[in-house]
C-alpha cells in the first residue's frame, strides 16, 4: 500500500543539534552550556553582539555543509521505489521570503538536496511565524498520513489533528510522550515502522 508521507529537514534528514554544537563550539571558541537546547543561542548563551557576528555564519554553514543522518538518502530511495510518496514539509529561517535572502535559502535547500540524491514529490516550505498551521496545511494539501518531524510542539499540533507522526529522537524532545507519536532513533527504524504501516 503505497503513501504519502510528509518529512522534515532540519533535525530530521540532517543531525541539526550535534552539528551546531560542533561548529558552534570552533566558531565560538567555548563548548556549549546546554547540549539539550535547540536554538545555538539558548545552546552557548550567546550575546546579541555575538548572534550578530557568527549568527549568519554558522546558518549558512549548517544549510550548505551538514551532512544528512547515516541511510536518510538510502532509505528516501527505498521507499520510493516502493512506490511512497515523498513531500518535504519544512521550515526554516529566511526561507517563504519573496527578497534576495529567500531565494538564496531556497537555491541552498535546492542544493543540497541534489548533493546528497533526496529525490522526492513535492515540497512544502513553512515560515516560522505559524510553523504548526502551515505544516498542518501542507499536510492536508499533500494528503499526507505520515509526517516524520522532531519539533515538540508540531508534532503534538499534527497528532492532535489525526495525523501519524513519527518523531526523530532528539535532547529537545525527550519529554514528549502523546497518542499517535511515535519515537524513532534512526532512519532504518523509519523505514520499518513505515513497512508495519503497509500492512495494516
Amino acid at each position: 500500500m503505497s503513501m504519502n508521507i510528509g518529512i522534515d529537514v532540519d533535525g530530521v534528514l540532517t543531525d541539526m543539534q550535534t552539528y551546531c554544537c560542533m561548529k558552534g563550539e570552533e566558531l565560538l571558541g567555548r563548548p556549549p552550556v546546554d547540549r539539550a537546547a535547540k536554538k545555538v543561542e539558548n545552546m552557548f548563551k550567546i550575546t546579541k553582539f555575538e548572534k550578530l557576528r557568527y549568527g549568519g555564519t554558522l546558518f549558512f554553514n549548517y544549510c550548505k555543509k551538514c551532512p544528512p543522518r547515516e541511510k536518510a538518502a538510502e532509505i528516501f530511495t527505498k521507499l520510493k521505489e516502493k512506490g511512497h510518496n515523498l513531500h518535504i514539509i519544512t521550515a526554516r529561517r529566511f526561507i517563504t521570503r519573496k527578497n534576495p535572502m529567500g531565494v538564496h535559502c531556497r537555491r541552498v535547500l535546492k542544493n543540497w538536496f541534489e548533493k546528497h540524491g533526496f529525490t522526492f514529490d513535492g515540497m512544502h516550505l513553512c515560515s516560522w511565524k505559524d510553523i504548526q498551521l502551515e505544516k498542518y496545511q501542507g499536510c492536508l494539501k499533500s494528503n499526507v498520513k505520515i509526517m516524520i518531524e522532531d519539533n515538540v510542539d508540531t508534532a503534538k499540533y499534527l497528532a492532535q489533528r489525526g495525523i501519524k507522526v513519527l518523531l526523530f529522537d532528539t535532547l529537545y524532545n525527550r519529554e514528549l510522550v502523546a497518542e499517535n507519536v511515535v519515537r524513532v532513533t534512526s532512519w532504518q527504524e523509519i523505514y520499518n515502522k513505515i513497512a508495519e504501516q503497509e500492512k495494516m
